[in-house]
């Protein structure tokens, strides 16, 4: 949201600096007119001082001011969306007010508050609605007293605009408020699909990951791999789980797992992950490193969680492993194949070892 709202701040603050130059050569081109027309109703210092300099002073310390507030980081985003809405709400005010001979100029401050919707701030439209009130009741005030057989008009136009003012807050404000459903809709929806993700990258039981998403990056990985990045399969199996879940029941033999998938999890890093394969298997894959240090690491997990106890039962649970270096591109699945077979081969030797594929 913060970005979001950095952009909108940005591009206002653009529409600012072509307002402030566009309403001067406006102006100039105006003052050239009546010059040449003869038509200037006051004098040439007067008109320059107030409808020439005035306005393109006020204009311009507000642009200069939003802008400088802006790129100062030390503001929160509340109040820079806020600078940013009152400083475009009063340039348009300032066109308005110092320009109140033509009325219509009246209403673009009503059409900021249109803009500003974009902050999805429903405390800010109604600061600006108010302002805009003020800045119509300025224009009515200025070009009554400088029109004053025509005050009574103004002063209908006034009522007029606040009416429409007022439609138009009520306007944006629902605007707002369907934006605000939109962006929870979409932040929702965004929540949902991370939500799926991590349900099919990640196994329930064990808080490892899926066998699909391990494969996905090893496949990716085993690519690459050379002698100078070796890559390593493994795959490893508890040794004897199915007497564990016929005696104590499945729930505790899940208590295994969990625990196995526990050990595994404080090795994990950007260079290791590790997935539940299927039933008591598991397979991780190493990313470059030495090939030595990734047997280690193996050795570790295999001594660390034959040291685990459980609450179900007195004896340990060990595990075996097989483990396959690769330094040529292979495929994920030959890859797999070899860990599996040095796997068994622990298996037949006794179990509770890790054994490298030749």
């Amino acid at each position: 949201m913060k970005m979001m709202d950095a952009a909108v701040r940005k591009r206002l603050i653009g529409v600012m600096r072509i307002i402030v130059w566009v309403t001067l050569l406006v102006d100039l081109f105006f003052f050239f007119f009546y010059m040449i027309t003869d038509s200037m109703v006051r004098s040439v210092p007067a008109y320059v001082l107030e409808k020439l300099l005035l306005p393109f002073a006020v204009n311009m310390v507000v642009y200069q001011f939003a802008r400088k507030y802006e790129s100062d980081k030390d503001h929160e985003n509340e109040n820079r969306n806020l600078v940013c809405a009152f400083a475009l709400c009063t340039i348009a005010g300032s066109v308005s007010i110092f320009h109140g001979y033509y009325v219509p100029l009246w209403v673009t401050p009503s059409i900021v508050i249109l803009f500003c919707t974009l902050f999805h701030d429903e405390k800010l439209q109604k600061l600006l609605l108010i302002y805009d009130y003020v800045i119509i009741i300025l224009s009515a005030g200025v070009t009554s007293w400088e029109k004053m057989d025509q005050t009574y008009y103004y002063i209908q136009n006034a009522i007029v605009l606040v009416v429409m003012a007022t439609l138009i807050g009520i306007m944006a404000t629902v605007m707002n408020k369907y934006n605000q459903e939109m962006v929870g809709l979409t932040r929702n929806f965004h929540d949902k699909q991370l939500e799926y993700k991590e349900k099919l990258e990640t196994d329930f039981l064990t808080g490892l990951f899926s066998r699909s998403y391990v494969e996905s990056r090893a496949e990716e990985a085993l690519k690459y791999c050379s002698e100078d990045n070796p890559c390593s399969v493994a795959m490893i199996d508890l040794d004897f789980f199915k007497s564990i879940n016929d005696t104590y029941g499945h729930e505790n033999g899940d208590k295994a797992l969990e625990t196995l998938g526990r050990v595994i999890s404080n090795y994990m890093n950007e260079d290791l992950y590790a997935g539940r394969f299927g039933g008591e298997e598991f397979v991780l894959v190493f990313e470059g490193g030495e090939f030595d240090s990734h047997v280690m690491i193996l050795e570790d997990i295999r001594e660390v969680f034959a040291r685990q106890s459980y609450d179900f039962m007195d004896k340990k649970v060990t595990l075996s492993g097989g483990i396959k270096c690769c330094t040529s591109p292979m495929e994920y699945q030959d890859a797999l194949k070899w860990a599996d077979e040095a796997l068994y081969k622990s298996k037949r030797d006794g179990r509770n070892r890790i054994t490298v594929a030749a």
